[in-house]
């Protein structure tokens, strides 16, 4: 459920909403803004609002006289619904569901959000430890959702939990004035979580900033139009000879452009005047003043400081919890078990591979690991010298979708090389990668930076945790043309929202039903 709060506190905006052809029109849209299919959206407005303006009333608002705001009966309200109380005094343009679902991974009751366009735009920054040593950097292609502190004014919105809602109002009722609310929230034992989100903003206490609005609003031609563009026109509007309005614009009832007069992207309100010959050029003009408002500046929100201690860009696990630490208890125990028990395995495959092509017996693949941090990627060698500087003119021939490289009967593959990747047996030196820590046994797909900078959204989230040996992508892909890559970002990610000791069983079943599968494929 999403609810509009407006109040008297910016004169201008009062004045604007109060003009009725604007006035409707503009709540109307408002309200159909921050709709979806699956919620509405309820205007909460100032009782004087609707006394001065009765067209108000027509949209079925809630209107309020005291601090508190009392709970209406809403139509379309759910029992477990959400509760989304937005900042009518602006307008912004967020993703509402990488914001439920960045709170659904999360432990909350109430949770401010604050929009920041600087976040709305493609960026990098440096990763650094607690000494300021430089570890990496991540690259934002997307908007991005980052932990903040709390603001010191009303934010662009306020979401609640229903249960907490409901007590509010048990209590007296929503206060109308942010600190009181933020008091109120903490007298309940709960601290809210603090999110700034990258977004498009405005906020509508500056003339420019209700101008831009104009540009949002579907505004519908009434009345005489030899204009250009989109023009309001209310009731009983004169538009004399060779006027030139260019929209923009909103002519509010009773307005008079007498001749020669041109009207560009403003606002006119009732009973205004524009004189022979004038020129209103991005402005907003009342019949109480005496000259219309000059529009040349434009104000935000205020941005809160980027520099906060505790800040996490990758998903995190409390430290006795499995993920983190049974995890890799885990590793160590399997990893050095395999090793000890393949051993003679590993030394005659080194023998074979020296012996059957020139170079070097393992293979080091630069990956990304937790966090970003590179590391060496072992594998038994299964292709020629120089094979990374062959795929590139063979890339033309690719036959899986995204940054990653396949190919049937792939020449750089040796003969020896084409039965250790049939039979997965080049894999095994990566035990040696989970056994130092590079790797886990169970995880995301390992893979290098120009692969994961070529998928923004996602990065974060699969190196939030160490690749692995195998994974949920390794046992579930279908290699069907054209949908691998997407497969590959869907299990991945998938893996780290699920991840849990029963899952991770799971997979290795899996795989090794897959490993004994493809050995005994290779002898008929």
């Amino acid at each position: 459920m999403r609810i509009l709060l407006f109040q008297d506190e910016i004169p201008l905006l009062t004045k604007v909403c109060l003009s009725r052809p604007l006035g409707v029109n503009l709540m109307t849209q408002w309200a159909q803004k921050y709709a979806d299919d699956q919620g509405s959206a309820e205007m909460l407005l100032p009782d004087t609002w609707l006394r001065n303006n009765p067209q108000l009333k027509t949209l079925q608002p809630f209107s309020y006289e005291s601090h508190c705001w009392k709970q209406p009966e809403f139509s379309t309200l759910q029992d477990d619904e959400d509760m989304y109380l937005i900042n009518g005094h602006c307008l912004f343009s967020v993703d509402f569901e990488r914001i439920k679902h960045a709170l659904d991974a999360v432990s909350w009751q109430a949770a401010t959000i604050q929009v920041t366009p600087r976040l709305q735009v493609s960026r990098e920054t440096l990763k650094l430890t607690s000494d300021s040593r430089v570890v990496g950097f991540r690259r934002f292609y997307n908007a991005s959702i980052e932990p903040t502190t709390l603001p010191n004014e009303w934010p662009a919105m306020m979401i609640f939990k229903r249960s907490l809602w409901d007590t509010l109002y048990r209590e007296g009722g929503i206060p109308l004035k942010y600190e009181d609310l933020l008091l109120r929230i903490q007298q309940q034992g709960i601290s809210p979580l603090s999110l700034r989100v990258g977004g498009q903003l405005r906020r509508l206490d500056t003339s420019d900033a209700l101008l831009d609005c104009l540009e949002l609003l579907d505004l519908k031609e009434q009345g005489q139009s030899a204009l250009t563009e989109p023009v309001f026109m209310g009731e009983n509007v004169t538009v004399e000879d060779d006027v030139s309005i260019v929209g923009p614009v909103v002519l509010s009832e009773n307005v008079h452009i007498k001749s020669g007069a041109v009207v560009r992207r403003s606002i006119l309100g009732e009973g205004v005047v524009v004189k022979t010959d004038q020129v209103i050029n991005n402005q907003i003009c009342f019949q109480d003043f005496e000259q219309g408002i000059a529009t040349d500046s434009v104000e935000w929100l205020p941005m809160p400081d980027q520099s906060q201690e505790g800040f996490a860009d990758y998903r995190s696990w409390q430290w006795f919890s499995y993920a983190r630490m049974g995890k890799r208890l885990f590793d160590i125990a399997a990893s050095g078990l395999v090793l000890i028990l393949l051993m003679p395995i590993l030394l005659v495959v080194s023998i074979v591979v020296k012996l059957t092509s020139p170079g070097p017996v393992f293979y080091r693949a630069r990956r990304q690991g937790r966090h970003g941090k590179e590391f060496d990627c072992l594998k038994f060698r299964s292709m020629i010298i120089a094979a990374d500087e062959i795929q590139e003119r063979l890339r033309v021939v690719n036959q899986v979708d995204g940054p990653q490289f396949k190919m049937e009967n792939d020449p750089r593959i040796t003969g020896v090389g084409k039965f250790l990747r049939d039979t997965f047996i080049d894999e095994l030196p990566q035990f040696f990668n989970v056994l130092v820590g590079q790797m886990s046994i169970v995880g995301p797909r390992p893979s290098p930076e120009n692969e994961n900078d070529s998928s923004p959204a996602w990065r974060d989230a699969r190196l939030s945790v160490r690749p692995g040996i195998t994974g949920l992508w390794q046992i579930m892909r279908t290699r069907k043309e054209g949908v691998d890559f997407q497969e590959w970002v869907f299990y991945d990610t998938r893996y780290v929202r699920r991840l849990s000791f029963r899952k991770d069983m799971w997979i290795c079943w899996k795989t090794a039903q897959k490993l004994v599968q493809s050995f005994l494929g290779q002898f008929g």
